[in-house]
């Protein structure tokens, strides 16, 4: 507590590492800093504490990022269904992005998108996997292994949609593969928003041009609302699992199943398409089907599968679970 750095809107930060007989000062104080660092931004005085945790998880990041910025080429996409309700079929799917080293073993999202984009890589994986799930479509619906309706959807982060090459980079990816635009979905999040908006709605309106479909992914899981409808250029709201979740708790459901039912009439009183995320139980199901959602996705119907597991399945019964 200092009356004078508050009084001035002075923060302080400290980084402790109690550093252990035979440790070098240069490698302790390497990782006092770099908890530090961690430590910033969460308050006004903060400190962290070095432990063997977190030297272990960031010697971890350190050998991620290395994997990234020289192995790119093990990215791969993994395909979560989406089932409509209506015809009773897989008619699309989201492809994920995966990452496989020999070293490390399985890599998940949750761990190299955030490493990705605070070394402003991120780009690049978003890039791959499109160039490898057009690639798969071309493949496969040329085979008649897919439907030539079959629609697969792809995320582009923000750092993405702030690069000049965006529009060029698809196209040239759609010219390469041979697939059309008509069989393919961009996802955004909200945190798009960060790009200046009239950059934005120009390249999202550029890319319904070349035919691309637009969906918002994670609609109700920040602060999305009826601003970003009435802004963006997009044919398709995916709802936030969480939502969803809280129609089966005993304290909120009511309150919940009613937003849930309201924010689906809004979407189709103004003609957006609705893929309802997270669907995990009969439960949850029924009552998608009561509100009349067409699009569902989740574990109930497909944890994401491969390629070859997804087009086998359609082969063998049309898509049907």
């Amino acid at each position: 507590y200092c009356p004078l750095m508050q009084k001035n809107n002075v923060s302080f930060t400290l980084g402790l590492n109690n550093i252990k007989n035979g440790d070098s000062l240069k490698e302790g104080f390497k990782y006092a800093d770099l908890i530090m660092l961690e430590n910033k931004g969460e308050g006004k005085f903060k400190y962290g504490i070095v432990n063997d945790e977190f030297i272990y998880r960031k010697n971890r990041e350190v050998k991620i990022l290395n994997e990234l910025k020289i192995r790119l080429e093990h990215f791969y996409p993994v395909y979560q269904p989406k089932f409509c309700l209506k015809s009773n079929r897989i008619i699309g799917a989201e492809a994920l992005a995966r990452f496989y080293s020999k070293e490390l073993g399985p890599i998940y999202p949750n761990e190299f998108i955030k490493i990705a984009e605070e070394n402003g890589v991120v780009y690049k994986i978003d890039y791959i996997i499109a160039e490898k799930t057009m690639i798969y479509l071309k493949k496969k619906i040329d085979k008649e292994e897919l439907p030539q309706d079959f629609k697969i959807s792809f995320n582009l982060s923000v750092q993405t949609f702030e690069r000049e090459d965006i529009i060029a980079v698809l196209m040239n990816l759609l010219k390469n593969s041979g697939i059309k635009a008509q069989n393919l979905e961009i996802e955004i999040t909200e945190s798009i928003f960060t790009v200046k908006l009239d950059e934005l709605v120009m390249k999202l309106r550029e890319l319904k041009k070349l035919g691309f479909t637009i969906s918002l992914d994670d609609f109700t899981a920040g602060h999305s609302g009826a601003t970003i409808l009435s802004l963006l250029p997009i044919d398709i709201v995916k709802f936030d699992k969480s939502l969803l979740d809280s129609i089966e708790s005993t304290d909120y459901s009511k309150r919940a199943k009613n937003i849930y039912k309201r924010l689906v009439g809004l979407m189709k009183e103004i003609d957006l398409k609705i893929v309802s995320e997270g669907v995990e139980t009969s439960k949850q199901l029924q009552y998608l089907n009561s509100l009349g959602v067409e699009y569902i996705q989740g574990y109930f119907i497909s944890k994401p599968i491969s390629g070859d597991e997804m087009s086998l399945i359609i082969k063998r019964n049309g898509g049907n679970i």
